[in-house]
């Protein structure tokens, strides 16, 4: 993901992915993988060579670029990309009037 801390094993661009939290997790946990060298973290917040610092660093990035580029400004609304609206209008449509056609038995 752009914008967020590199691998530092290698440099490379890491993915991150928020988890569910188990009953017992009191924190959020994610799992971090790197493009490039394909270390991962399954369930953390940090590399093991990594200090804590540095992790909620990249945690606070991926948090800050999930933000801008899916929620509206004041709210947790996820904003639907314009040919999705339109694929979705279309198929609305296409059901309503298929379902002028239907057969009652």
């Amino acid at each position: 993901m752009k914008g967020i801390e590199p691998c530092p094993y290698c440099g490379g661009e890491v993915e991150v992915v928020k988890l569910c939290r188990k009953k017992t997790e009191k924190e959020d946990v994610y799992r971090i993988t790197c493009m490039h060298c394909k270390r991962t973290v399954a369930r953390g917040i940090k590399f093991e060579d990594e200090t804590p610092a540095k992790g909620m660093k990249r945690i606070e990035e991926y948090n800050k670029v999930i933000e801008e580029r899916y929620a509206l400004p004041g709210s947790n609304i996820i904003r639907q990309h314009y040919s999705a609206r339109q694929r979705d209008k279309m198929a609305r449509s296409y059901h309503a009037e298929s379902s002028e056609f239907d057969i009652e038995l």
